[in-house]
């Protein structure tokens, strides 16, 4: 003891503190230094967790699957800092960890959700440490998310630490990441392996009793159950979509009142292996298949025809002069893409000695309507089809998105239908490798980025391939191809709770120094957006700050200073009010006052306040105090013509204000139309 008072105590040493309190008191210790801006600015962004939601989530399914890794899991909790939970995806890792922390960590910690962010590997470092916390954090990136040695060596220490300040970490991996570690590095660590997801169809039924009660029955008979029964949980969550935009879909068609039948539902989640199986086997074979509920014979098809049911499936709807059209593009794509020869014209005699385009049709279980529109006998077939051929021929996925991406040229239709389907496919599989490479470089190849914004939008707002649909927007803020796309994404993200790396995004955007200046318009037109939303417009300052404090003199610091200085709070210019009362406001304003969007925002801030004699002189005297902190007086001065024209139409000289302000000798002659303000 260092010294002592009545009611207080003085204590240098935290291990003399701990022998003080021990048998008296049980209260968490932070062994770090209190103030460590360097080690604590590299610390994971984190998203707080309401422990009593998660409790009452009541789509949670904690089925008999889970009943031994539960068990195992709240153990393992209770004695380690860190718990590492290993599962392969589809299981259901996350939900797994969120409502076991919900259960198990200590009653007062608060819950949180970690995000990886940005970083190129697994640090230990960047976690954050805090008393009474329980986080949890998803290592889902093949890229990026892999643990290294170091890192899994680092989190015996984090686990004690963990402990010592009652504390809780729960880390998912991903089987497949799980496999390249040496876990055998790991001590003071809690694992767990969870292999199996929970019932499927009790995660159907939940989501259905909830969301579309009428439907549960029908759910539950024996033609549907089958269909659900074996799907992981990613798979279900799919299922439950589909049901739910299909009885969405005949409301809309026939009024609230209307339902869904078993036999509907059945053929709305219904993925047609069998019969595609057949259809797909061996040219010329033909084998037993389920074909509108009855088993029959179904005969294989050929190359040409497997390309005009991909069409129609495709298509939807379309005429027989379309249809035929389309199917010969799609033997071409595929044809060029495996570096074959162009096919050769059909001699007439060998068009005419096999079957005609109607005949055809047949084999691919289509069928034309009165207006000679073509359609599939059953329409719920489509989808189930590309996501065959899709799952089935890898090699044909380029060349099959090659075909969809030009087609969508036609028109907004089909376009949609375009997205639709790769995003249906990419999603499915959680394919972000697949939408790195091939997709990025057919869609800008064919300059058809929209296709790919929409794809890569429906990645980031699909929960398992968030992440690293928003690592690719990182990777792609600083290629100018792809720049427009990533702003366009970014932008519908601001919208959502990940509005945090969305403007991350686009200051990345805006400080590569190779970004067009169109782009950096289109930036600071969105930053110009966020500083005056009622919505968003604190939180956007308070990004600004962080800015300014970290690099005053980068682009994004420009632009968003730029925002700010024309938005108004409660009437009040915002450079005037407590949240700019600061020195990284005052030094950001003085690095970059030659810059001309700051000069503009500036002129136009001494514009609208030139008719209010308090507010004017408070901008004097906040640009003169700027001035001189960074040595501005210089750029100040040099935007005398621009100032005047400003403060004219009030009759204001700001130079010679300023310069009065800053009591220095005006070296440019007073401004010869300036009146006398009273």
């Amino acid at each position: 003891m260092d010294a002592w008072h009545p009611h207080r105590i003085w204590i240098s040493r935290i291990e003399d503190l701990e022998r003080l309190l021990d048998g008296l008191a049980d209260v968490p210790i932070d062994r770090l230094p209190s103030k460590n801006p360097a080690l604590r600015s590299n610390w994971l962004n984190g998203t707080s967790l309401d422990r009593q939601s998660i409790k009452e989530d009541k789509f949670f399914v904690q089925g008999p699957e889970w009943s031994k890794p539960w068990g195992s899991a709240i153990d393992r909790l209770a004695k380690h800092g860190v718990l590492i939970v290993v599962a392969a995806p589809g299981v259901g890792a996350s939900t797994f960890a969120k409502h076991l922390l919900a259960e198990a960590a200590p009653g007062d910690a608060r819950l949180v959700q970690l995000d990886p962010g940005d970083w190129q590997e697994p640090i230990v470092s960047a976690i954050p440490v805090g008393a009474k916390q329980a986080a949890v954090i998803d290592l889902r990136d093949p890229q990026h998310d892999k643990p290294s040695s170091s890192f899994l060596a680092g989190l015996s220490g984090l686990s004690l630490q963990n402990l010592s300040m009652k504390s809780r970490l729960i880390i998912t991996v991903r089987e497949e990441l799980w496999q390249r570690a040496r876990s055998n590095e790991i001590r003071d660590v809690g694992i767990v392996y969870l292999s199996t997801p929970p019932d499927s169809e009790s995660i159907v039924e939940r989501y259905i009793e909830s969301e579309a009660p009428s439907l549960l029955a029908a759910v539950q008979g024996e033609q549907v159950k089958p269909k659900i029964t074996g799907r992981n949980a990613i798979q279900a969550m799919a299922t439950v979509e589909k049901i739910l935009q299909a009885y969405q879909l005949a409301k809309e068609r026939l009024g609230e009142t209307a339902q869904l039948s078993a036999d509907d539902i059945k053929d709305v989640i219904d993925d047609h292996l069998g019969e595609l199986d057949a259809l797909f086997s061996e040219p010329g074979s033909s084998s037993q298949a389920d074909h509108n509920g009855r088993g029959s014979q179904v005969q294989a098809l050929s190359f040409d025809d497997r390309c005009l049911l991909i069409t129609l499936a495709s298509r939807g709807k379309a005429t027989l002069s379309q249809l035929e059209s389309d199917a010969e593009s799609l033997k071409k794509v595929l044809r060029n893409d495996s570096g074959g020869q162009a096919a050769r014209p059909i001699e007439p005699h060998t068009a005419l000695s096999g079957a005609g385009l109607r005949g055809r049709l047949s084999r691919i279980q289509a069928c034309t309507d009165f207006d000679e529109s073509v359609r599939l006998q059953q329409p719920h077939l489509a989808e189930p089809v590309v996501q065959y051929v899709w799952d089935n021929y890898p090699a044909v996925r380029s060349s099959l998105v090659r075909w969809l991406v030009t087609i969508a040229k036609e028109g907004a239709d089909q376009e949609a239908i375009a997205i639709k389907l790769i995003s249906m496919v990419v999603r499915r599989r959680q394919d972000a490798d697949f939408l790195r490479t091939d997709l990025a470089r057919i869609c800008t190849g064919s300059d058809q980025r929209r296709i790919l914004t929409e794809v890569l939008i429906a990645a980031l707002e699909d929960s398992h391939m968030q992440r690293r649909a928003e690592r690719l927007l990182y990777d792609w803020a600083i290629r100018i191809d792809l720049q427009d796309v990533v702003v366009l994404s970014a932008t519908r993200m601001l919208k959502t709770n990940r509005r945090d790396i969305a403007v991350r995004r686009l200051q990345r955007v805006a400080d590569f120094d190779k970004t067009p200046p169109q782009v950096k318009q289109t930036i600071a037109a969105i930053f110009k957006d966020l500083a005056t939303s009622t919505q968003v417009s604190n939180w956007f300052q308070t990004t600004s700050r962080t800015w300014f404090h970290n690099s005053p003199d980068s682009t994004a610091s420009r632009l968003a200073l730029a925002a700010l200085l024309g938005t108004r709070i409660d009437g009040v210019p915002w450079l005037l009010t407590p949240e700019a009362d600061e020195s990284a406001v005052d030094s950001v304003l003085g690095e970059l006052v030659s810059d001309i969007e700051v000069n503009e925002a500036i002129a136009a801030l001494v514009r609208d306040s030139s008719s209010d004699d308090s507010t004017y002189w408070r901008v004097i005297d906040k640009l003169g105090t700027a001035a001189v902190r960074r040595g501005a007086i210089a750029p100040i001065i040099n935007l005398a013509d621009r100032l005047r024209d400003a403060g004219r139409a009030a009759g204001r000289d700001p130079v010679s204000d300023l310069s009065t302000r800053l009591k220095i000798r005006s070296i440019i002659p007073s401004d010869p139309h300036r009146t006398t303000v009273s």
